[in-house]
């Protein structure tokens, strides 16, 4: 028997509306109606081997962030291999991002009006990667929109910096993947996330995608999942190596299941996880605030590859 315990990063956009068109870059003449799309499948993630790979300035004082790359080089050395466990939960076609670029210019090459739609897909197994796949929408996951320009095939959102409400991304974890057992899973919002897209030619297209994790989610999503999935971790039958791991580092008391307590109360989790950024006022809205004075949310960044496929929108 195996458990996997692993991050699945996919993601679909959440529901923040779409910035006014005096908070867009472009002038308002230039938003219009999109006429032809470019519909992609995220058939790899590569997560960050530390916290420079993949990096930007995500509150503004010009140092680019990503904590998450710290997460996951720990874990490894932790015996949790994460970029493992992502590839093979992409294998099996569970929680993949569907993308949708939409442009007026038909060869995807120059437009400074372009929005990139994000889906999350119904699970497939197996997903067809061979860029003629047909998939269908997880319609239970939000949906939304990024806008921003496209230039010599490269598309940028708009940085959320600089506009008042950026978008939210889900992102889909995998906490925990037992064998014969529904894996335990979270949508976990990214806040003010931005996008890059570039078109590498034949039909390859290779993406990053960068936001926060803020520490209410954290708290009410995030780590009670993790709670579930260390606790069926530790239940698994002839407990191998992570199961282990799980009952040294969490079971605090050795009564055979990890409870809510002792994640919150556990030193590895409080340093892993404790908030380098600050994307929020006292008020709860938007604004990056250079310093960090009340840090709320981590830094994440990840790089992902995409290929074309097709589904109703």
């Amino acid at each position: 028997m195996r458990t996997t315990l692993c991050v699945l990063f996919v993601a679909a956009c959440g529901s923040n509306p779409t910035p006014a068109l005096n908070d867009m870059a472009s002038p308002p003449d230039l938003w219009r109606p999109p006429t032809f799309a470019e519909q992609l499948v995220i058939s790899a993630v590569t997560l960050p081997v530390n916290r420079a790979q993949y990096a930007v300035d995500v509150d503004g004082d010009g140092k680019p962030e990503d904590q998450f790359g710290g997460v996951v080089g720990f874990l490894k050395t932790a015996g949790f291999n994460l970029q493992t466990n992502i590839d093979s939960t992409i294998a099996v076609g569970d929680g993949l991002n569907l993308l949708s670029l939409a442009s007026i210019d038909k060869t995807f090459m120059m437009d400074n009006g372009a929005q990139l739609t994000m889906y999350t897909a119904l699970a497939q197994n197996p997903p067809d990667f061979t860029g003629s796949g047909t998939f269908a929408i997880d319609k239970t996951v939000p949906k939304g929109v990024l806008n921003g320009d496209l230039e010599n095939s490269y598309f940028l959102s708009l940085d959320p910096l600089s506009i008042p409400s950026p978008a939210t991304v889900y992102i889909h974890l995998v906490l925990a993947h037992l064998q014969n057992m529904t894996p335990v899973a979270i949508n976990m919002p990214l806040v003010g996330a931005r996008i890059q897209l570039t078109n590498q030619g034949m039909g390859m297209w290779q993406g990053q995608l960068n936001g926060g994790l803020h520490q209410t989610d954290i708290d009410t999503i995030l780590i009670p999942g993790l709670t579930m999935a260390l606790d069926e971790t530790e239940q698994e039958p002839g407990c191998p190596m992570e199961c282990q791991q799980v009952k040294a580092q969490f079971d605090t008391n050795m009564d055979g299941h990890v409870t809510l307590e002792e994640v919150r109360n556990n030193i590895l989790v409080q340093t892993l996880l404790k908030p380098d950024v600050q994307l929020f006022d006292m008020n709860g809205k938007w604004h990056p605030t250079v310093g960090a004075p009340n840090a709320d949310s981590i830094s994440i960044g990840v790089g992902f590859n995409a290929v074309g496929a097709s589904f109703p929108e």
